[in-house]
């Protein structure tokens, strides 16, 4: 068994706490009935930002999100209001429009897994698509068509653009037209912020991108590459990959972001049925904590979950609803969202495979989230001085869903905790 000893001083220099976790789509509008259960949980998961991509694979039958669905006449005349279907996205929206996170809109396309593809390929006028995403930032911002007023600021251009399921044409012509959208958004609305490539990976083509936006004068507020990885450090690696890349071309203020993240599956082999039972268990839960532990401590401004419940990438058990571990997860990282000062604790001792994150609440008190992914068994002993309570929660391999609140006293300032089972395991600590 491993010994790990924590000490908190809190009176050590502090940094301000940041809510680094998002989450790609939010609550259905699919299912009425559960609109107050999946509201309550995302109030929970507090995300920091919520970003929208796939979120018409999430509510089969309605127009969402997506420009073709919100413009679905390509001929017609893009001026004319009558000629866009706001009213599905503008529920959808409005559902967490009050809830404190911040929106990103991604114009672009949902996935195609079809053999043939439809709505992802390159727009057959990149100027009038350019005029199309205008009007919908006026409709979501200015009230333009009976519209909203909800001051969206990030406006993220495709997804994915070197996935033929998601643009099916070559990769210059998604340069062409983010230039394109990218200088009309600006031009017409310079405080807001667009950005992209949204690769997957940050490779080749992501180093293109910010060749020929460099080249081409194109903003780039922020930036992201999608990931699905079963290491923590394959991620972290490249964040801190994007970060040098944007710097080497000029890019050095631009904000890094992972535009969706997930556990792995064991492959991509679409006949191997197997290759997604990881994400029901406690693994897929340890390894987000774990790997949004560790970015703390890099250039990150934010990492998108996916998703809230695209097929069995979602937060709940397909059929029955249950919650999976990943939702309790993404529940103790809500916790922790909440506090104004990050922590430095003092650890020491065997902790390559676990961290701590640390941090303080207005009123004084202390939160620790501790991930072992992949780990020994282990004891943990706190030193936080002046805290006479802890109330402990854990997922585990022996959990299908968060433990109830434990409350334990604290003795002369120690306290003890032990993950007894080894593998993976999270734990939320309220130190009071």
């Amino acid at each position: 068994m491993d010994y790990i000893k924590i000490t908190v001083d809190q009176n050590s220099p502090k940094e301000a706490f940041r809510n680094i976790v998002g989450m790609n789509n939010s609550p259905k509008i699919t299912i009425g009935a559960m609109t107050d259960v999946e509201c309550e949980l995302f109030n929970k998961i507090n995300p920091g930002r919520t970003r929208y991509h796939d979120a018409a694979l999430e509510n089969p039958g309605y127009a969402l999100i997506d420009v073709s669905r919100i413009f679905p006449l390509f001929h017609a005349d893009e001026n004319d209001p009558r000629n866009y279907c706001f009213k599905p996205t503008d529920f959808y929206l409005k559902q967490i429009a009050d809830s404190g996170t911040e929106i990103e809109f991604r114009l672009g396309e949902s996935i195609e897994h079809s053999t043939e593809r439809y709505l992802v390929l390159p727009p057959p006028d990149f100027e009038k698509w350019a005029r199309i995403c205008l009007n919908i930032i006026r409709h979501y911002n200015e009230g333009w068509a009976d519209g909203l007023h909800l001051g969206i600021k990030y406006w993220s251009i495709w997804e994915e653009p070197d996935n033929f399921r998601l643009f099916d044409g070559p990769f210059e012509k998604y340069l062409e037209l983010y230039t394109i959208v990218a200088k009309a958004i600006k031009k017409e609305f310079p405080n807001l912020l667009v950005g992209g490539p949204n690769t997957m990976g940050v490779t080749d083509k992501t180093e293109q991108f910010f060749s020929h936006c460099r080249d081409t004068e194109s903003p780039v507020d922020f930036t992201a590459f999608t990931d699905y990885s079963r290491e923590p450090e394959h991620l972290i690696s490249k964040v801190n990959k994007l970060k040098a890349l944007a710097d080497k071309y000029g890019f050095v203020d631009t904000e890094i972001c992972v535009s969706e993240f997930h556990y792995g599956p064991t492959s991509w082999d679409y006949k191997d049925t197997n290759k997604y039972e990881s994400f029901k268990t406690v693994e897929s839960a340890a390894y987000t904590t774990y790997v949004i532990s560790k970015l703390y401590d890099s250039p990150l401004s934010c990492a998108f979950y996916y998703a809230w419940a695209c097929s069995i990438w979602g937060l709940n058990a397909i059929g029955t609803r249950t919650l999976l571990p990943i939702g309790d997860a993404l529940i103790y990282l809500g916790d922790m969202s909440h506090c104004t000062s990050r922590l430095i604790p003092t650890v020491e001792g065997s902790c390559d495979d676990c961290t701590f994150l640390c941090g303080e609440t207005e009123n004084g008190n202390v939160k620790i989230l501790a991930s072992f992914f992949k780990a020994h068994n282990a004891e943990m002993a706190f030193t936080v001085p002046g805290k006479t309570k802890c109330y402990v929660r854990k997922i585990s391999n022996n959990t299908a869903a968060s433990q109830a609140i434990k409350t334990i006293d604290i003795i002369d300032d120690k306290f003890y905790a032990y993950f007894e089972e080894g593998g993976c395991g999270v734990f939320l600590f309220d130190f009071e």
